[in-house]
């Protein structure tokens, strides 16, 4: 089934009933980069208000390789004592730290590699007792973590989800261990449409929605993996989408 959650970060400026009335199933909310906290420290406001309008929400935290694992780690549990992270939970974004950076650049970078992921992946475990979630493209994937030994990538697999975006494909590359098994798949970013592996009835299930949303016929699951969206689809999902802000506008 497609979705619409949007990933935004302090600076974005939005109307949460506005995005509620026009489709957005979700929201993934920057948490931090490294070491700075982003949402709570400038707008603390929005999660109850999201909260208010039933909207799932969860939280995105970007790998940034000139900090430490160390200061990952504190900084997302001075922010998170609980370790809620709202439904949709806690993704570890594998990132570049900012845009444009060349492959070479990133390798200069402190802590630059897997072990970054992998120790605040385990840190964030140690007292949530949860693993977080990955959220990467293949290309970052394939170079941040392109090291990584095989049986680290099975555990990954094998204890978070993946939330893989590849944009203009008609179905995403395998990616690790993961090979073909994500959970989400962001296809297009404007704005942030997303495909869930799975039904209508299990994304409300597993992220608790008391809404509905409607499935495209397209985009009917079997009963053991959804089949990406076609061109067409896509073509007319952007056609909607052209008029959804045209509308707003």
């Amino acid at each position: 089934m497609s979705v619409q959650i949007l990933d935004i970060y302090s600076g974005n400026r939005i109307n949460f009933a506005q995005e509620k009335a026009t489709g957005t199933d979700g929201i993934l909310l920057k948490g931090g980069q490294g070491e700075w906290p982003d949402i709570l420290r400038v707008h603390p406001e929005w999660i109850p208000q999201i909260e208010t309008l039933n909207i799932p929400w969860g939280i995105f935290w970007q790998m940034d390789a000139r900090f430490s694992a160390e200061k990952h780690k504190a900084a997302i549990k001075k922010l998170y004592p609980d370790g809620n992270f709202g439904k949709l939970g806690l993704w570890l974004a594998v990132e570049l730290p900012y845009y444009p950076m060349p492959d070479w650049m990133y390798w200069r970078l402190p802590f630059a590699g897997y072990k970054l992921i992998e120790s605040t992946w385990r840190g964030v475990f140690s007292y949530t007792n949860k693993y977080p979630e990955i959220y990467t493209s293949t290309s970052k994937w394939n170079l941040i973590a392109r090291s990584c030994p095989l049986a680290l990538q099975k555990e990954f697999a094998a204890k978070s989800r993946l939330w893989i975006a590849q944009y203009k494909v008609e179905k995403p590359d395998k990616l690790g261990a993961w090979e073909d098994h994500w959970t989400f798949w962001q296809y297009t970013e404007n704005p942030d449409y997303s495909v869930y592996r799975g039904t209508e009835t299990e994304f409300n299930a597993e992220f608790k929605l008391n809404i509905t949303i409607p499935t495209p016929s397209t985009l009917e699951p079997n009963p053991i993996r959804v089949s990406p969206p076609t061109s067409d689809y896509i073509k007319a999902l952007d056609d909607s989408i052209a008029a959804i802000q045209k509308l707003r506008t």
